[in-house]
C-alpha cells in the first residue's frame, strides 16, 4: 500500500507544501501588494515588437522566440525556431525581421510548459504574438518572484518569527539581481521558487519519512533541473532529507535494501520531474547538443574572459554581501550545521544551510567563465535568514538572565532596528531601480528618435553590437549583431553605421578585455576587441584610429538632475542614502515631466563608416 501511495500522493503533497508556504497575513500582504502594483505595471513595457523587446535585454527576445516556436510543429518544442536544422526554423514569422537566435540553449522547458497553453489559446482566439508572448512570459517571472518572497517569509516566520520573516524577505526583495530577473523574461525566478519548494519538501520528508514525500521531493528536484540546470545543487539537500527521513521512521538499523529503495524512489521521481518538463530533450538531439556547446564555454578553463576560480567566487560574494554580512552569514551557517537535527526547527536550519552551501559550491566550482552572484538567489535569502536567526538567538541567550521573559522581544526589536538603519539605503536603491524601469526617456529610444529625425538615412545599413533600437518600419536594414562585434563581422555586413553600447563594452568582463587583450590584426578570435580598442578611445566627433570610420555622436544618460536637487540636510550622516533620495526625486521628475535628454540606459556611440558597396539610397 505504501509503495502505491508513493506514486499517487506526491502531487498532493507538493500542493500542500505550496499552500503551507503561500499563506498571506497582514504583515506580508502590503509588501506583496506594493510589489504587484509596481512590478505588474512594468509587464507590458517595450513589448510592441521583437526589435523593441531586444533593445532592452538580451535574453527576452530569444526566449520569446522559443515560446513563439512552441505553436509550430512539433507542438510544444521550444527549439522549433532555435534549431537551424528544424523544418519550423525555415518558416519563422516575418515580424521577427532579421532577429535569429540559432543554436542557443534554452535552459529548460519548464517556463515554456507553463506559458504554452496560455499562449496557444491566445493565438487561437486571434491575439497577436506581440505583445501577447512577452507579456505571458514576464507574468510568469513576476508571479514566481512573488511566490518566492512569500515562501521565504513563511519559512523564516515558522522558524524564527514574523520579524525575521520580514527581514529575510526584504533581503531578497532589495537584491538588484532579483529585481532584474523579476522584471524580465528569464527562468531564474521560477528556479528560485522551485528550489525553495524543494527545501519545504525536504523538511516535510525529514519529519515524516514517507516514500510519498520523498517522491514529491524528487519530482521538485527534477523540476529545478528542468527549469535551468539547477538539479545538481539540490542533491545534497535531497540526500540529507533522505537520511533524516529514514531516521524519522524509527529504524535503528540502516538496512541496505531500505536505503537502496529510497535512493531509487528519489532518483526515479527526479527523472520523471525532469522528463515531464523536457520531453523534447530526448525526442530531438538539439537540447543536448546546444547544452554541450554551452557547457564547453561556461565550464572551461582558459576562456576569452580569463578563468575564474572558487576563490574568485568567494571574494565576489564577500564584496557583494559586505564584511558584516559575511561574518554573520558564516556564523549563521555554522550555527545551523552544528546545531543538530533533533527537532523540526533544527532540521529546518540544517537543511537551509545545506541548500545554501550546495548552491554556492555548485557555481563556485563549475562557473569558470564569469562570476555572477545573481545565480545564488536561493542561497542569499536563506543565509540572511540564518544570520538573523543566529543574532536573535544569541542576543536572547545573553539577555535571558538580566531580562527574563522579555529577553526575546528585546533581541528581536534590536535586530529589527539595526537592520532598519543598515538597510535603508538598500530600500531606496530598490525604489530607484524600479523607477528607472518605468522610464520612457531611455538612451535606447533616444537613439531611434535621433536617427529618425535625420541622424541616419532610413535605408542605411546599420549594425549595433548589443542593446539598441531602430524602428523596423523605418530602418529596414538595421541589424543587431548580438555580441562582440569584430572586424570580420563588420566586413561581412558592410554597414554604413556602427553603434556600440556600453552594456557590452562597459561591462566588467569586456572592459577588462579591451584594456588587456593584445591580438594580431588577422587573429580570428570571436572575442577579438581590436575594433573596440580602435574606436572607443576617440572621445570627440571626428576621425578614429580606424581608417574610414568617424565618430559621429554619443547618446548618454543625463544624470545632472541628481546633483541639482537641493540637499536634504537631515540625511547628511548617510551620504549614500542622501544620494539615493536625490536620485529618486530626479527620476520621478523624469517620469512625470517632459524632458529633452534621456536619463537612463547605456551610453551609445555612433560611428559612420565608408562602405564597400553603396546603400539603397544611392542606387
Amino acid at each position: 500500500m505504501q509503495k502505491t501511495l508513493a506514486w499517487v500522493l506526491p502531487i498532493r503533497i507538493i500542493l500542500q507544501v505550496i499552500r503551507d508556504y503561500a499563506r498571506v497575513d497582514r504583515y506580508i500582504a502590503p509588501i506583496l501588494l506594493l510589489c504587484l502594483i509596481s512590478i505588474g505595471s512594468l509587464v507590458p513595457r517595450n513589448t510592441d515588437n521583437p526589435q523593441l523587446l531586444a533593445a532592452f535585454a538580451n535574453d527576452e527576445p530569444w526566449m520569446t522566440l522559443a515560446l513563439d516556436g512552441t505553436t509550430a510543429k512539433p507542438f510544444g518544442n521550444p527549439a522549433n525556431y532555435l534549431d537551424p536544422t528544424a523544418e519550423a526554423s525555415k518558416k519563422i514569422p516575418g515580424y521577427w525581421g532579421t532577429l535569429r537566435y540559432y543554436n542557443i540553449v534554452y535552459y529548460g522547458a519548464a517556463m515554456f510548459d507553463i506559458a504554452f497553453p496560455f499562449y496557444a489559446t491566445a493565438r487561437l482566439v486571434g491575439l497577436p504574438a506581440f505583445p501577447t508572448a512577452p507579456i505571458i512570459l514576464r507574468t510568469i517571472s513576476m508571479l514566481a518572484a512573488l511566490m518566492s518572497l512569500l515562501f521565504v517569509y513563511n519559512f523564516a516566520k515558522k522558524q524564527a518569527g514574523v520579524v525575521v520573516g520580514i527581514l529575510s524577505c526584504f533581503v531578497l526583495l532589495t537584491d538588484g539581481y532579483f529585481i532584474y530577473y523579476t522584471t524580465i523574461i528569464h527562468p531564474d525566478t521560477l528556479q528560485i521558487y522551485f528550489g525553495l519548494l524543494a527545501l519545504g519538501l525536504a523538511l516535510r520528508h525529514s519529519n515524516d519519512g514517507l516514500l510519498s514525500s520523498l517522491a514529491a521531493l524528487g519530482l521538485m528536484c527534477g523540476l529545478v533541473q528542468g527549469t535551468k540546470f539547477g538539479g545538481p545543487w539540490t542533491v545534497p539537500l535531497a540526500t540529507a532529507a533522505l537520511l533524516m527521513g529514514i531516521r524519522a521512521t524509527g529504524a535503528h538499523e540502516w538496512d541496505k535494501k531500505v536505503v537502496a529503495q529510497r535512493v531509487a524512489v528519489l532518483g526515479a521521481a527526479a527523472l520523471v520531474g525532469w522528463l515531464g518538463t523536457n520531453p523534447y530533450a530526448i525526442l530531438t538531439p538539439y537540447y543536448f547538443q546546444s547544452w554541450i556547446t554551452q557547457w564547453r564555454i561556461v565550464g572551461s578553463s582558459g576562456g576569452p574572459l580569463g578563468t575564474f576560480t572558487f576563490w574568485d567566487w568567494m571574494k565576489a560574494i564577500y564584496d557583494y554581501v559586505g564584511p558584516l554580512g559575511s561574518v554573520l552569514a558564516v556564523a549563521g551557517l555554522l550555527h545551523a550545521l552544528i546545531g543538530g537535527f533533533s527537532t523540526p526547527r533544527k532540521r529546518a536550519l540544517f537543511l537551509a544551510a545545506t541548500l545554501s552551501l550546495s548552491q554556492i559550491a555548485y557555481y563556485a566550482l563549475l562557473g569558470k567563465l564569469w562570476v555572477i552572484v545573481g545565480y545564488l538567489l536561493v542561497a542569499l535569502p536563506l543565509m540572511a535568514f540564518l544570520s538573523f536567526d543566529f543574532v536573535v538567538t544569541w542576543l536572547q541567550f545573553l539577555l535571558a538572565k538580566p531580562f527574563g521573559r522579555i529577553a526575546r522581544p528585546i533581541a528581536v526589536t534590536s535586530v529589527f532596528l539595526a537592520s532598519l538603519y543598515l538597510g535603508t539605503d538598500q530600500v531606496f536603491a530598490l525604489v530607484n531601480r524600479t523607477l528607472e524601469l518605468h522610464h520612457r526617456d531611455s538612451t535606447l529610444l533616444a537613439l531611434n528618435d535621433w536617427a529618425a529625425k535625420g541622424g541616419i538615412p532610413p535605408n542605411a545599413r546599420i549594425v549595433f553590437d548589443d542593446l539598441g533600437y531602430f524602428d523596423p518600419k523605418i530602418f529596414k536594414n538595421a541589424k543587431m549583431y548580438g555580441g562582440v562585434l569584430t572586424w570580420s563581422g563588420v566586413n561581412a555586413l558592410d554597414p554604413e553605421y556602427i553603434i556600440l553600447s556600453s552594456s557590452l563594452y562597459g561591462s566588467p568582463h569586456y572592459a577588462k578585455l579591451i584594456e588587456t587583450q593584445r591580438l594580431a590584426a588577422d587573429d580570428p578570435n570571436p572575442f577579438s576587441m581590436l575594433m573596440y580598442q580602435a574606436l572607443i578611445p576617440t572621445q570627440t566627433p571626428g576621425p578614429t584610429a580606424a581608417e574610414g570610420i568617424s565618430f559621429v555622436k554619443e547618446i548618454a544618460p543625463d544624470s545632472s538632475g541628481v546633483t541639482a536637487t537641493a540637499p536634504i540636510y537631515l540625511l547628511t550622516p548617510w551620504p549614500s542614502l542622501e544620494y539615493r533620495v536625490r536620485s529618486s526625486l530626479s527620476i520621478l521628475k523624469g517620469i512625470w515631466q517632459p524632458i529633452d535628454k534621456p536619463r537612463v540606459g547605456p551610453t551609445l556611440r555612433i560611428y559612420k563608416r565608408k562602405p564597400n558597396r553603396p546603400s539603397d539610397d544611392q542606387h
